[in-house]
């Protein structure tokens, strides 16, 4: 069975043979948090005999342990051809006497892992790429609780919904707080939560460039507009690479945005990789259309290989990050996305430089494209 790791009873779950823990790189300690859970639940069970190995947990786990119970844990993103084996038999002939959990955070490597537990009854997937408000709440009560100190629960959601999505500075900006308060103190109050979080939005990269797409008219960045409030990420990553990745982000949606003005990807519907696939055919079959430009002298030729998203790597990805990017590329033109991918791909020698080229993109301004042109003309 699936699971979101806001829902999980780990009393019921803890008892199962095989646990598969998937996530985000972002959301690791989630992932890590919630097998701690379960391996608590499994400890008020008795002692724990660790394996070193999946081969060797499901061959002890098949019989009883002194006065406890057999434990495994490792990473679904580096699954050998026998581990394959052994989870196989593990999903077909669930073992009784211990439980194995293993944290995957990249889909393309642990998909083949979880699809096997769909219709399995004593094997489970606890999701973690997506937590819920609930699960943040008592995450961030959980770490405050973990370091003496409390924290009531309206402020732990005062916490969270300032922070949104920004899961990698969680534990940062608790053990921040932490630091404020006097000897005397040992719950953090609303004060401390504002005092520190001063200044920080729960700006993430996607979010910016999804606010991105729409330009600020009037020039200026007012602090009501989201892209003030979401400007953030600028500052904690510097602006040369947040450029970098608009470029990157830019040309993605120039080719998906290419594909859905070609038919091959609707736009408004829920849509599969695995019908993409279909539509597209064998990729090697298909490179003559889409994947090759006209030389000058009118024959065809290929694009090299050079590390550029195309249509194939699609394939590679989950139906739900398909719609989504799918939708976000709808969002605009094409002509659209070959602007912000023209402007993000000017020269910069400094970050004054690329906060400049960056602001340009949010207000659409044409000063960006025509510095470049003087700069290839060689005359800037």
């Amino acid at each position: 069975m699936r699971y979101s790791i806001g829902g999980v009873n780990y009393e019921l779950v803890s008892r199962a043979g095989l646990i598969v823990i998937t996530g985000k790189p972002e959301t690791v300690d989630f992932c890590r948090e919630a097998s701690d859970l379960i391996k608590s639940h499994n400890e008020s069970m008795g002692t724990l005999w660790a394996c070193e190995t999946l081969a060797e947990f499901e061959q002890r786990a098949r019989v009883p342990a002194f006065l406890g119970r057999w434990w495994y844990t490792g990473s679904a993103d580096n699954i050998s051809v026998a581990d394959k084996r052994v989870l196989e038999r593990l999903i077909k002939k669930p073992v009784e006497y211990g439980t194995a959990v293993l944290i995957g955070t990249n889909y393309t490597k642990y998909r083949n892992v979880t699809r096997g537990l769909r219709k399995a009854g004593q094997a489970h997937e606890i999701s973690a790429s997506f937590p819920s408000e609930r699960f943040l709440i008592r995450h961030v009560q959980r770490k405050v609780i973990s370091k003496g100190y409390k924290i009531a629960h309206d402020n732990a959601k005062r916490f969270v919904r300032r922070l949104g999505a920004f899961y990698p500075k969680y534990d940062y900006y608790i053990d921040l707080m932490v630091s404020e308060l006097s000897e005397d103190d040992w719950e953090l109050s609303r004060g401390i939560i504002d005092k520190t979080l001063r200044g920080v939005t729960g700006a993430t990269f996607n979010t910016f460039m999804k606010y991105l797409t729409k330009p600020l008219s009037s020039g200026e960045m007012k602090r009501t507009t989201e892209l003030y409030k979401n400007y953030w990420i600028v500052r904690e990553e510097g602006p040369a690479k947040v450029l970098r990745k608009v470029h990157q982000k830019a040309m993605q949606y120039l080719e998906i945005r290419r594909l859905i003005n070609e038919g091959y990807l609707p736009v408004g519907i829920e849509y599969s990789v695995a019908a993409f696939a279909k539509l597209i055919g064998n990729p090697e079959e298909k490179d003559d259309n889409l994947d090759e430009e006209t030389s000058e002298g009118g024959k065809k030729k290929k694009k090299g290989s050079s590390g550029v998203f195309t249509y194939k790597d699609i394939l590679n990805w989950s139906d739900y990050k398909l719609n989504k990017e799918v939708a976000m590329a709808a969002t605009l033109p094409l002509s659209d996305w070959l602007a912000i991918a023209l402007m993000s791909d000017v020269p910069y020698a400094t970050d004054e430089e690329a906060e400049m080229i960056l602001f340009d993109i949010m207000t659409r301004s044409r000063r960006t494209l025509e510095w470049s042109a003087l700069q290839r003309e060689g005359s800037f």
